[in-house]
C-alpha cells in the first residue's frame, strides 16, 4: 500500500494544494492522544496476565481516566453514572461494614472497568470510532492468540493440551478470544474494505483460539456469537441480494475450524499421530458430570452463606471458609458471579450485579427494537459486534469468576461502552455532571484505598501451597 492510499483511508487532513496540513494533523492527534492511551492501557493488560499486580492495576486507571475527562463522561446520565459507581463502592462498603480490607482489590478493578465504561460511552459516538475500537479488540485477540501459541508451543509440548493463554486458565482465555471472535466477526461480514479483512483473520485466529482453550461452555457461547452474525449476515444477503457476507462469513467459520488441525499436524508435533478433530480437546476431557454437579453445589452453599448474612455478606474472600460450614467443597469462588456477590456481599453486594443484567437486557432490547435492517448492520458493524460480546461476557459470568481478571474488566467495559454509545443520550443537567465527579472521586478513593490497605493485592485468592481449609471454623 502506497503512502497516499495510507493516508487516504486514515483521512489525513490537506491542504488546498494536496499537501499534508501539519497543524491539522497535530490538532487531531492530540484529540485522539486520550482515547489511544485508554486503549494503550487494555494492550499493556493483554500481555500480562491475571494483572492484579499494583503497578498493572495502578496503570490501568491512570489510563482510562484521561479519556473521561476528555470526552466529557459528565454528559452522560446521571444514573449510568451511579450505576458504574456502584460497582467499586459496594466493594467499599462490604469491607468497611467487617473492618477488613482484605480483598478490596476486586473493587479496585470495578473502579477502572467502571471509569473505562463512562469514558468509552461517552467518546464513541461515531460510527468512526466504534470501528476503531472495535478493530482493535479484534487485533487484542490476534495479540492474544499468538502470546498462548507461544506459551501453548514450550510448556509440555502436546497437541491435545488445554490452550490457557496469558489469563492461564483454559475458560478465561476462551472468553478473551470470545470478545475477538465477536468484533472481528461482525466488522468482517458487515464492513467493507481493507479493514474488514484484517477483522475477518482475527475473528478466525480467535475463534481457533476457543476451540483449543478447550472451553465447551465458551465454545458455547463462541457458538452463539456466530450464529448471531448468521442472521445479521442473512439479513444483509436477503435485502441486497449479494452473497458476499454469507460467503465472508463462511470463510470466518472456515478458518477457525481448520487452523486447529493445521496446528495439531504433524507440521508442528511430528512426534505425534495427526488427528483431524479440531474439537478432540473438549471431547477428550471427559463429562460434565462432575464439574456441573461441583458448581451445583458451590451455588447452594452461596445462596444458604447468602441468607446467613444478607446485608453485607459474611466478607471479602471468606467463601472458602463458609462453603466448608455448608456442606461444599472448599473453593474461593463458587464459579458464579452472581452467587459469589450474595455470598461474600449480601445485598450489597448482589444489587450493582442485578443492575448489570438488568441493563444489558434492556440495552438488548432498545437496540433491536425495531430489528435493524441491512443499512442500520452495514452502517455501524462494531457496535453489534461490541453488544453480542457484552453479552456473551456477561452469560460467561454465570459459571466462571472474569471479574477477577482485569484484562476481562477492561474487555467488559470497553464492549459495554461501545453497545451503549449510540443509545444513550447525552445530558446537560447540572445533577448528571454532580454525579459523575461523585462517581469518579468514589472510584478512585476505592484504588487508593485498595492499593494502600489491602494485604492481599497482589495475591492470588487461591491456596498455591497450603491449600483450602477442611474443617468448619465457626
Amino acid at each position: 500500500m502506497g503512502t497516499d492510499q495510507l493516508t487516504g483511508m486514515l483521512r489525513v487532513p490537506r491542504t488546498p494544494d494536496g499537501a499534508v496540513d501539519s497543524r491539522a494533523l497535530l490538532v487531531r492527534i492530540g484529540r485522539a492522544a486520550p482515547a489511544f492511551i485508554a486503549l494503550w492501557g487494555l494492550f499493556w493488560l493483554t500481555g500480562r496476565g491475571i494483572a492484579t499486580q499494583h503497578l498493572d492495576v495502578g496503570i490501568a486507571v491512570a489510563t482510562a481516566v484521561p479519556l473521561w475527562i476528555a470526552a466529557r463522561a459528565w454528559r452522560l446520565p446521571w444514573w449510568l453514572h451511579a450505576g458504574a459507581a456502584s460497582f467499586p463502592l459496594s466493594i467499599a462498603v462490604i469491607a468497611l461494614a467487617h473492618a477488613d480490607p482484605t480483598g478490596t482489590v476486586r473493587g479496585a478493578k470495578l473502579a477502572y472497568g467502571a471509569i473505562l465504561f463512562l469514558a468509552i460511552a461517552a467518546w464513541a459516538r461515531t460510527v468512526r470510532r466504534r470501528l476503531v475500537v472495535g478493530l482493535l479488540i479484534a487485533g487484542l485477540g490476534l495479540g492474544a492468540f499468538a502470546l498462548a501459541w507461544m506459551t501453548w508451543m514450550t510448556v509440555q509440548p502436546a497437541p491435545w493440551n488445554l490452550m490457557k493463554g496469558t489469563l492461564d486458565w483454559h475458560n478465561q482465555f476462551a472468553i478473551q478470544m470470545i470478545f475477538g471472535v465477536s468484533a472481528g466477526i461482525f466488522i468482517g461480514v458487515l464492513g467493507r474494505g481493507g479493514w474488514s479483512i484484517f477483522a475477518m483473520v482475527c475473528a478466525a485466529v480467535c475463534g481457533a483460539g476457543v476451540v483449543l482453550s478447550g472451553s465447551r461452555y465458551g465454545f458455547a457461547l463462541a457458538c452463539a456469537v456466530v450464529a448471531a452474525a448468521l442472521a445479521a449476515a442473512l439479513v444483509v444477503t436477503i435485502r441486497e441480494r449479494r452473497r458476499g457476507p454469507v460467503a465472508r462469513w463462511a470463510a470466518v467459520l472456515a478458518g477457525a475450524l481448520i487452523l486447529p488441525v493445521l496446528l495439531r499436524s504433524p507440521l508442528f508435533f511430528p512426534g505425534f499421530a495427526f488427528g483431524v478433530d479440531p474439537f478432540g480437546t473438549m471431547t477428550q476431557r471427559g463429562g460434565l458430570d462432575s464439574s456441573g454437579a461441583t458448581r451445583l453445589d458451590w451455588w447452594r452453599a452461596a445462596w444458604e452463606i447468602g441468607l446467613d448474612h444478607s446485608a453485607v455478606g459474611s466478607g471479602l474472600l471468606t467463601f472458602a471458609h463458609q462453603a466448608v460450614c455448608h456442606a461444599a467443597m472448599p473453593q474461593w469462588h463458587p464459579h458464579n458471579e452472581w452467587a459469589y456477590t450474595w455470598a461474600e456481599g449480601g445485598a450489597v453486594g448482589l444489587l450493582p450485579m442485578l443492575l448489570l443484567l438488568a441493563g444489558v437486557l434492556a440495552l438488548v432490547v432498545r437496540s433491536l427494537r425495531p430489528l435493524p435492517g441491512n443499512v442500520e448492520l452495514r452502517r455501524d458493524p462494531a457496535r453489534w459486534g461490541g453488544l453480542v460480546a457484552l453479552v456473551a461476557a456477561v452469560g460467561h459470568l454465570v459459571l466462571e469468576y472474569d471479574l477477577y481478571y482485569t484484562t476481562l474488566v477492561g474487555l467488559i467495559s470497553v464492549t459495554g461502552g461501545m453497545a451503549v454509545a449510540p443509545v444513550v443520550r447525552l445530558s446537560g443537567r447540572r445533577a448528571s455532571e454532580v454525579m459523575a465527579w461523585c462517581g469518579l472521586a468514589v472510584a478512585l478513593a476505592v484504588v487508593v484505598g485498595a492499593v494502600t490497605l489491602d494485604p492481599s493485592f497482589e495475591t492470588w485468592p487461591w491456596p498455591v501451597i497450603d491449600g483450602y481449609p477442611q474443617v468448619c471454623a465457626r
